[in-house]
């Protein structure tokens, strides 16, 4: 996979609305969002994913856009966008707008166009169509209820809508039309916005015929999804898209997409794929009801966890998915995927922590991380949503009180997620000092961000360790780029899986249950757990105990790949096992008649990892491993030669080594707690060319010796050696260079007397 620059990002969704108020007028503005940057910052934020902040009427909360190059009044004005970029990027962060392309509002310039002449240049824009003896065009359903058709004042043309009436869907078949979105999108890429979240995308695409469907309701009416799900060619679309905008830019694009046709994954995310990423709305789909609201079951464990190993499986060698737990237009996570015993602080942080170290891109939604709830409304008329308002209609129409379809709208209602952001336990939850758009959750006193930074324990800190840990040094490659491997799925109410990359294996653990469970992990006792939702660890031997609603992240340690990487380890059975293969070669080899040269020359090659021609030890020879020793040709090594080869060692040709040199890869922490905690580590050691190690000589770890270096006798190497030196003492320490005069003697001043010193001098082996 090409690596690119979103990857290892975590995003966060700001529904602007509801997130900050400046100016007391109770909805939240720009500056709010500039003014919470740095506590974003603090949280570990890269991507910030603004809802539509656009001009428009709202009536479905901005994604009805009156114009794609303004910003509402009521957010501020485009000078302090231009601020909120600025400042994004002094932080390293990153701003993604909502691009919603599917539609617009019915007071778009386009439309009210359009509404004077349905047959002109404008009405191309949209969908007009004549009825049928009175009747709308077709029988679809919107998605928020009642006919997708809504007739146009003063004329037999209906235009076509799949959301609200006030939102008349665009015509993608018009290229005038589409330049004119291209050329809106770059506006904003130019301006330097990162990329975009893309609103209801998958609808783009439509029968230009409008044929009737067969009803799935009692009100007569189909879906207008059944539309959707017939029609082919929304591919090209989209890639025609992408090349005009999103490509020039390398733009992070995040598409909002249901049901996508089978085995169009790879056309979506893959690595050509439409989108960097889309979201995986698999467990949300899990509460969706046959009908509407009203007949939405809850959803099960079971398939909660098997709906998101599928997709995550289903990703694994395509591409990126956005993983989420709730969003703008969804009920609060905890409300909805947690059992009523875990609606708790360490039910939350298990939830969250199975959702942020998933392979794709984390998507925080604001109040996520402290873990805001559902907020109960007394009455139909304390919700502004408009979806929300429609199910409650289709609820009572389907013969529910009007009490049962106020609970089912307390539910699965939108606005739970839009109830403004819990701030502090001041009046209105610090959010505004005027009256706030939106009922405020009364639970804000106990749930605030105030509280919270000051609790270590708190829900709050837990994310913050939680993504440290995945964007830390040593893990975020395994989060990003690691695969997911499912783990105990016949475990009741255990959800676990494995990331994994070449160097490194982490597993974690969640139990969903109502009691303790055990659970079966080789290793365990050579783990490190990495993070920790309770205060107890329950870890013996093989075994790992899990509380209800506990969740373990456990870096699993092979050891021996730690090992040889230079980290700390723990010397395992595993190691210990490959130690007493070692040492039963070992005890041959020093057993071996010292006269039988083929014999000797062939068990060191069994023994260590690499080797040149022309290789011979002398006996006795000592080692940990022996795979982890590299020797090149014409390499000769004394009595008594002795490698504690935990880390690699490698030796280059031509190497002499006097009796009693030992070489030491291998330490152990100063201080004594650290050291009394079992971890040790092996740093490697490298020796070049031409090298001549003295009798009685120890190297110590981490050393690098240069070549053509000669070290004396009892000396002590601490530090780097560099070529062409003498080296000598305790700590061992540069005496001279080696020099061209140098190649005519022997010992001190005696001068060769022989002819053929520079000849093969190992050619009887």
């Amino acid at each position: 996979m090409k690596k690119k620059w979103w990857h290892d990002k975590v995003a966060y969704q700001i529904y602007p609305k509801s997130f900050c108020d400046t100016n007391g007028d109770g909805i939240g503005d720009l500056k709010g969002v500039i003014d919470k940057l740095d506590y974003l910052k603090e949280l570990g934020i890269d991507i910030i994913w603004l809802s539509p902040i656009y001009q428009s009427p709202f009536v479905d909360q901005g994604y009805d856009i009156s114009d794609y190059y303004k910003i509402s009044e009521q957010f501020g004005t485009m000078e302090e966008f231009d601020t909120l970029l600025a400042e994004a990027k002094k932080r390293d962060m990153y701003i993604v707008m909502d691009l919603v392309i599917n539609h617009c509002s019915d007071q778009h310039v386009w439309f009210q166009k359009a509404l004077q002449d349905p047959e002109g240049e404008y009405g191309d824009y949209f969908y007009f169509r004549k009825g049928k003896e009175g009747n709308p065009p077709s029988n679809y359903r919107s998605y928020f209820g009642g006919s997708a058709w809504e007739k146009a004042p003063g004329t037999d043309y209906y235009y076509f809508h799949m959301f609200a009436k006030e939102q008349p869907d665009l015509n993608w078949n018009n290229p005038k039309l589409l330049n004119e979105l291209y050329t809106m999108i770059n506006w904003w890429l130019e301006k330097g916005v990162a990329g975009f979240r893309i609103d209801a995308i998958i609808n783009i695409k439509k029968d230009p015929t409008f044929a009737d469907l067969t009803p799935d309701g009692p009100d007569g009416l189909a879906s207008v999804w059944h539309m959707v799900e017939k029609v082919n060619g929304v591919g090209d679309l989209l890639e025609n898209l992408k090349k005009n905008t999103f490509e020039k830019y390398q733009a992070f694009t995040v598409a909002e997409v249901f049901n996508m046709k089978k085995d169009e994954l790879v056309e979506f995310v893959g690595e050509n794929g439409h989108f960097s990423t889309m979201f995986d709305f698999s467990a949300h789909s899990l509460s969706m009801g046959e009908h509407g609201w009203y007949d939405s079951k809850p959803i099960q464990f079971d398939d909660f966890r098997n709906a998101l190993f599928h997709s995550q499986s289903e990703c694994l060698d395509v591409g990126f998915l956005a993983n989420i737990i709730e969003n703008h237009d969804e009920p609060r996570g905890i409300s909805r995927f947690l059992p009523s015993y875990a609606q708790n602080d360490a039910g939350t942080k298990m939830l969250g922590t199975i959702s942020v170290l998933l392979r794709g891109i984390p998507f925080l939604y604001q109040g996520q991380e402290i873990g805001m709830r559902n907020c109960p409304m007394e009455s139909i008329e304390d919700y502004d949503d408009i979806s929300t308002r429609g199910e409650y209609q289709m609820a009572l129409a389907a013969g529910l009180s009007a009490e049962e379809a106020l609970e089912v709208c307390c539910r699965n209602s939108r606005d739970n997620a839009r109830t403004p952001m819990q701030w502090d336990a001041s009046e209105n939850a610090g959010f505004t000092t005027g009256r706030p758009w939106l009922k405020v959750n009364p639970n804000y006193k106990t749930i605030n961000v105030k509280s919270q930074l000051e609790d270590a324990d708190s829900v709050l800190s837990y994310y913050k360790k939680l993504l440290s840990l995945r964007k830390s040094k040593n893990y975020k490659d395994v989060f990003t780029y690691g695969t997911f491997l499912p783990l105990y799925k016949e475990e009741g109410y255990i959800f676990a899986y494995e990331r994994k990359t070449d160097d490194k294996t982490v597993a974690v653990l969640a139990n969903f249950g109502k009691k303790e469970k055990t659970l079966y992990l080789k290793d365990s006792s050579a783990s490190t757990v990495l993070l920790n939702n309770q205060d107890e660890v329950q870890i013996q031997d093989d075994q790992i105990t899990l509380k209800p609603c506990q969740v373990l992240v456990i870096d699993l340690l092979d050891m021996e790949k730690r090992m040889l990487a230079g980290l700390p380890y723990k010397t395992t059975k595993e190691l210990f096992a490959k130690q007493a293969v070692n040492k039963k070669k070992i005890a041959r080899f020093n057993q071996l008649d010292p006269t039988n040269l083929e014999e000797i020359v062939a068990s060191l090659k069994e023994i260590l990892g690499k080797t040149g021609k022309n290789v011979f030890i002398n006996a006795p020879f000592h080692c940990d491993y022996g795979t982890n020793i590299e020797v090149g040709e014409n390499f000769f090594a004394n009595y008594n030669f002795t490698v504690l080869d935990v880390g690699k060692v490698i030796i280059g040709k031509n190497a002499q080594i006097a009796p009693n040199v030992s070489i030491y890869t291998a330490g152990h922490p100063l201080h004594p707690e650290a050291r009394n905690s079992g971890y040790e580590y092996g740093i490697s050691i490298t020796i070049g060319d031409n090298v001549w190690i003295g009798g009685n000589t120890v190297i110590m770890p981490g050393v690098k010796i240069g070549d053509n270096v000669v070290i004396g006798a009892g000396s002590v190497v601490t530090k780097d050696l560099p070529d062409n030196v003498i080296a000598v003492g305790n700590p061992c320490h540069i005496l001279r260079e080696i020099t061209d005069e140098d190649k005519d003697f022997y010992y001190k001043k005696c001068v060769f007397d022989v002819q053929d010193y520079l000849g093969d001098g190992y050619s009887w082996l």
